[in-house]
């Protein structure tokens, strides 16, 4: 990826993810300030993972008091992916460089046949980083400023 600038600007890379979304310890406050952050700033993003808490009743971890009000029991995961549609329309999904996958959208990828990462990346044209990735990023000014 290849990033203009000019002279004396500043150019933020941000990275996002453990937002564990649609638990009610989802810290929504911070998640609303780092898009705001993102926004007027014009940065880029590198999601994460684990960006869904993507825990099922199937699950010996679930807990149906810890679910996010709008999430119906029904239908964990795909209310759960709904939100962090939410939050990436947002932020704008052409500032998003790539998206890692993380354990939480592994187990469901792995026991469901769900993959949440590969929905994401298909849904708004983003580019799959996997569970790990070398991300290049070249900075480049103008030919008249160099």
């Amino acid at each position: 990826m290849t990033i203009p600038y000019e002279r004396g600007e500043f150019k933020y890379i941000c990275p996002w993810g453990d937002s564990h979304i649609g638990v009610i310890g989802t810290n929504y406050k911070a998640m609303d300030s780092s898009v705001k952050f993102i926004k007027e700033k014009d940065a880029k993003v590198i999601l994460m993972g684990d960006l869904v808490d993507a825990i099922n009743p199937n699950d010996k971890r679930f807990d149906p008091k810890t679910l996010d009000p709008r999430v119906s029991i029904d239908n964990v995961i795909s209310d759960q992916y709904a939100i962090l549609c939410e939050y990436i329309e947002k932020m704008d999904p052409s500032r998003i460089i790539g998206v890692h996958t993380g354990n939480h959208e592994e187990t469901i990828r792995l026991n469901y046949s769900r993959n949440i990462t590969y929905d994401l990346c298909r849904d708004y044209n983003l580019k799959y980083l996997g569970y790990s990735a070398w991300t290049r990023i070249i900075f480049r000014r103008p030919s008249w400023q160099r």
